[in-house]
């Protein structure tokens, strides 16, 4: 790495680039999914060394004012990587290895880890009719699931409009209330990621958040995609309901927050 090119992404052969990330699976599979996408969301350096790929770093827009740092490579690439970063507000998705590098150049960094969890098949009977797929319609109900309140600002409504138009969003419903959500924050035409599970605090640990993945899962494998999702590792309830969805734990990964709180 002591004399490696740091290179925009574009300027590397994609089928190289393509065939790193898949090197670095599952921790890549967000970067998969905008790269296969085309999504112009996010900015990518490679690290080259001889003409090979030593790791990424990928900068995402994320909350205004707050940069969304990936890096992935070897441990000495993940350092260098990281000496070149500001100290600035930015939440940092990096390997577990390198925790100690991440906590020595930032001293007042939170960080947590998250298991990535994978899934490849799932009971025949997952599929609900009490889960579906969002739409423009159910903007109000969606709003109330993330904020548990009935009055929004226009930026929020703005906001929930925005992820019912441009994500999947898939809910469950009881007594024609939505009380589940999720999201499918990444695709190839392998695979999808599931993120942003939330179940309505008075109606948690009923089993909502296993039927609706199961559900999601069911509907993606039949058409030949597994699915991954993050979640933290002192999560233990949604560990579970994930495991009982058909979920299995196959990697981990750091996030750590600078000028933030988690």
């Amino acid at each position: 790495m002591k004399n490696a090119d740091i290179v925009d992404f574009r300027s590397v052969d994609r089928k190289k680039l393509m065939n790193f990330l898949m090197d670095q699976m599952p921790k890549s599979v967000y970067l998969l999914g905008d790269l296969e996408s085309n999504g112009t969301n996010f900015t990518m350096f490679t690290a080259l060394d001889n003409g090979e790929i030593r790791g990424v770093v990928c900068y995402f827009w994320g909350i205004p004012g707050t940069g969304i740092i990936w890096i992935l490579g070897n441990e000495k690439t993940v350092a260098k990587f990281i000496d070149g970063l500001e100290n600035e507000t930015f939440v940092i998705l990096i390997p577990v290895s390198s925790e100690r590098k991440i906590r020595e150049r930032f001293r007042n960094i939170i960080s947590y880890q998250e298991y990535i969890m994978e899934c490849t098949k799932t009971d025949s009977d997952a599929r609900t009719e009490n889960c579906r797929i969002l739409g423009i319609d159910d903007v109000d109900q969606w709003g109330f699931l993330k904020t548990e309140r009935t009055n929004f600002s226009r930026e929020e409504k703005d906001q929930f409009v925005k992820n019912l138009k441009d994500q999947t969003c898939f809910g469950m419903f009881e007594n024609g209330s939505l009380v589940s959500g999720a999201v499918i924050e990444a695709e190839t035409r392998d695979l999808v990621v599931i993120g942003s599970v939330k179940t309505l605090s008075n109606h948690r640990n009923r089993g909502y958040a296993t039927s609706l993945v199961g559900h999601i899962m069911h509907h993606y494998l039949e058409i030949g995609k597994k699915g991954y999702l993050f979640v933290r590792k002192d999560n233990i309830p949604a560990i579970r309901a994930y495991v009982k969805a058909g979920f299995t734990i196959v990697d981990e990964i750091l996030i750590s927050y600078n000028g933030i709180k988690p």
